[in-house]
């Protein structure tokens, strides 16, 4: 088993509509020549109105993708 996550955050001096969150994460489960791998990617970002989702899901066996999923969604922000 194996676990590997990264988290990355910027955001421009003086300007807060550029702040992005970036989080990754790769899960994997192994035994003999068998090996499962689950990636997974978030992003989040913003506008004056909205909050930006972005998500992607990737799942393999071996070195077979059995699963790709994208989601995109915006999320107004209702005076926050």
């Amino acid at each position: 088993m194996g676990t590997a996550s990264k988290s990355t955050f910027h955001v421009e001096e003086d300007d807060p509509l550029s702040a992005v969150a970036e989080l990754s994460r790769t899960e994997t489960i192994s035994r003999d020549t068998w090996r499962v791998e689950i990636e997974t990617l978030m992003r989040l970002s913003c506008t004056k109105d909205a909050f930006l989702l972005q998500a992607t899901l990737r799942a393999r066996e071996g070195a077979n993708e059995v699963c790709h999923r994208e989601w995109k969604r915006s999320i107004p922000r209702d005076f926050m």
